[in-house]
C-alpha cells in the first residue's frame, strides 16, 4: 500500500497496476499507514497530518479514530499484538507515542522521556509485550520491552540526522536505523552499530522495507529524499 495526498493507493501484483481509493480527509495529507487482518479481513489504520487517525475495513470508507488522541498531527502508526490484545501505535509531532486497542480511547504512553517529532515506530513480530522502537527528528532511538510504558534511549554512534525510519528482528536482536543519509545495523539490541550504508550529498534515507525479514544476506529496500529506490543486503 502507498499514499499520495489524502488517498490511499493498493497493489495486489508487485507494484505493476494501483487501485486508489476514495481520499481520507479533505485538505489532509496521509502520512503513515498500517495494517492488521481482523478475522480474514484487513483493517487498515492510516495516519493524517491534521486530521488525526482514520481506519476502514472496506477501503471504502473512512472513519476517524480520534478520542484521547491529544495531537492530531501524527506523522508515524505501527501495529503489533501483546497478549493477544492488538494495539495501534502513534506518534505525532508534537512529541509523544499514543496508544490504543480496537475498542478503546487512545493514550499517551506513559514516561514518554523527550519532546520532538517521532518520525517512525517499528514493533517486533514476536507475540507477549513485543519490542518497540521509536525514532526522532532530533536523532534519539528509544526502546520500549513493555507496550509502551516505559523506555530508555538506545545509545548510538557519533554522528547526527534524524531518525526517518527504522525496523527490527525477533526479540529485538537486530535494529536496522535510517540516520539521516545512514543505514546503521546492530545484530546486539544496539550495543554496537555498524554503517550498512551511507549515501551523502543530502540523500536522505525516509524509508525501509525488509521484505524478507532481517537475516544475513537478506535485501534491504531504501526510499531516499531524492524519489530513488536503492537495494542493500544485511
Amino acid at each position: 500500500m502507498a499514499s499520495v495526498g489524502s488517498k490511499v493507493l493498493a497493489t495486489s501484483d508487485g507494484g505493476v497496476s494501483w487501485k486508489d481509493y476514495p481520499p481520507v480527509a479533505a485538505d489532509t495529507i496521509v502520512t503513515a499507514i498500517a495494517s492488521w487482518e481482523r478475522v480474514g479481513q484487513p483493517l487498515v489504520v492510516v495516519a493524517t497530518a491534521h486530521e488525526g487517525v482514520y481506519w476502514t475495513e472496506d477501503l471504502g470508507s473512512w472513519t476517524p479514530r480520534n478520542f484521547g488522541l491529544l495531537d492530531w498531527r501524527v506523522l508515524s502508526l505501527e501495529v503489533c499484538v501483546q497478549d493477544e490484545r492488538v494495539l495501534f501505535l502513534a506518534g505525532t509531532e508534537g512529541g509523544g507515542v499514543f496508544v490504543a486497542g480496537l475498542e478503546g480511547p487512545w493514550r499517551c504512553a506513559a514516561a514518554w522521556p523527550c519532546a520532538g517529532a517521532v518520525l517512525c515506530l517499528a514493533a517486533g513480530p514476536d507475540g507477549g509485550p513485543p519490542p518497540l522502537l521509536a525514532g526522532t527528528e532530533a536523532g534519539w532511538l528509544w526502546a520500549s520491552t513493555d507496550g509502551g510504558h516505559s523506555w530508555r534511549a538506545v545509545p548510538l554512534p557519533p554522528g547526527g540526522g534524524p531518525i526517518n525510519a527504522c525496523t527490527l528482528g525477533p526479540g529485538g536482536r537486530c535494529l536496522l536505523v535510517a540516520r539521516g543519509t545512514q543505514l546503521l545495523v546492530s545484530g546486539d539490541s544496539g550495543d554496537s552499530w555498524d554503517v550498512l550504508g551511507e549515501w551523502g550529498d543530502e540523500r536522505f534515507v525516509t524509508a525501509l522495507c525488509a521484505p524478507s525479514g532481517l537475516r544475513p544476506g537478506a535485501p534491504i529496500l531504501c526510499g531516499l529524499s531524492t524519489g530513488e529506490i536503492d537495494i542493500t543486503y544485511l
